[in-house]
């Protein structure tokens, strides 16, 4: 399935990224201006042989994302814990 590559500039010299597998939210998104929508590559939205979670948190404070699957990570101080964006092979 299509993993989704977005971004948009929130202040004249910082730009957040977005990945998500959500069409639904890709369109949201894109409805708000963000630029992008490309397939940045296939995942699964679930558990295949040879996979792992792809964590995704958020920084309320910066509106970054994190992306990561290495478990502890996915709680890096100053983000949310979101859940599993997808999963991925390592």
């Amino acid at each position: 399935m299509p993993f989704y590559y977005l971004y948009s500039r929130i202040a004249s010299n910082k730009i957040v990224y977005m990945y998500t597998i959500n069409s639904a939210e890709r369109q949201h998104l894109l409805n708000l201006g963000w630029q992008g929508g490309y397939t940045f590559v296939n995942v699964w939205n679930y558990p295949a042989p040879g996979t792992v979670p792809l964590y995704r948190s958020f920084a309320p404070g910066t509106g970054d994302h994190l992306f990561t699957i290495n478990e502890q990570e996915r709680y890096a101080a100053g983000y949310t814990y979101e859940g599993i964006a997808c999963y991925v092979r390592p």
